[in-house]
Formats: structure tokens, C-alpha cells, sequence
């Protein structure tokens, strides 16, 4: 047990993406045609992969902080405002699981602007290091901040096509 603690605690980002994955299946079997795909997969994703992903990194990311700054390896609060992003953005996502579509639009530019700048710096921190080997960005990267902002915005196409609540 303690194993599939570890496993899912270091790879916290693939787990929702999967559980995701899973209600949404799920859900579409449950609803049928009652309701847009691009609603059922707009929903699970933000709750889990984007909304629950962000708000442990922020507590995970936060501890290791103030642990950094505690012990004089960091004197700057550039971390600590990323995290709160982090927060803020995740906050801000599940209260959009069910909310107008203008609400969505907004979460949803917010977290593609932050996220594909994360990748962005990821990419550039791996090239100046001299690695141009990308498979080395791990699942944060490829799965959260690649993937998932990319899967958000076809379904806000998606979304703009179907009548508006």
C-alpha cells in the first residue's frame, strides 16, 4: 500500500488526468446524448488534472519553500507567488466545473497563458542546460501543461458552437 501511496503522490498530475479519463467515460455512458461531449470532458478535466493538480502543487510546492527559505537556499518570494497561482488558478477552476460559459472562457485563458508559460520555461531551462532531449520534461510538463491546456481549448471551441445557458 504504501508503494501505490508513493506512486500516486509523486505522480499526483497523471492520476487525475486518469481518473479523469475514467469519469468521463463514465459520465458519457451514464448521460448518453443528454449532454455535449465538450461538456463532460470540460468538467472532469478541470475538477482533476487542472483544479485538484494545481492546489497540491500548491501545498507541495509551498512546504518546500518555506523548508528553502528556512534554511537560507532561497531569499526571494518569487516561488511563493508562483504557488499561490497555483492556487488561485485551481480555486478558480473547480468553481468553473459548472459555471457560464463566460466564467469558463476566463478560467480557461488564465490557466493556458500561466501553463503554457510553465512549459515554456521548462523547455527553456532544458535547453540552456544543453539537453535537447524532451522526453526528460516528465508528465507535469507534457500531461498538465501541454496536453490539458490544449484539450481545454477545443473544448471551449466546442463550447461556443452549443446554445448558451
Amino acid at each position: 500500500m504504501d508503494v501505490l501511496n508513493e506512486w500516486i503522490l509523486s505522480n499526483f498530475n497523471l492520476t487525475m488526468f486518469m481518473l479523469a479519463v475514467v469519469l468521463i467515460l463514465l459520465h458519457k455512458s451514464m448521460v448518453g446524448r443528454r449532454l455535449a461531449n465538450e461538456e463532460i470532458v470540460y468538467r472532469w478535466l478541470v475538477l482533476f488534472p487542472l483544479g485538484l493538480t494545481n492546489i497540491y502543487l500548491f501545498a507541495t510546492q509551498t512546504f518546500l519553500y518555506f523548508y528553502a527559505v528556512q534554511n537560507a537556499f532561497l531569499t526571494f518570494s518569487s516561488v511563493f507567488q508562483t504557488c499561490l497561482a497555483y492556487l488561485a488558478l485551481g480555486v478558480i477552476a473547480i468553481s468553473s466545473f459548472n459555471a457560464s460559459y463566460g466564467f469558463r472562457l476566463a478560467t480557461v485563458t488564465a490557466n493556458v497563458i500561466f501553463l503554457f508559460g510553465c512549459a515554456a520555461q521548462s523547455i527553456y531551462l532544458l535547453t540552456l542546460k544543453g539537453s535537447y532531449d524532451l522526453t526528460q520534461l516528465g508528465s507535469l510538463v507534457w500531461l498538465n501543461q501541454i496536453i490539458l491546456p490544449c484539450l481545454l481549448i477545443l473544448c471551449m471551441i466546442g463550447l461556443s458552437r452549443k446554445p448558451r445557458r
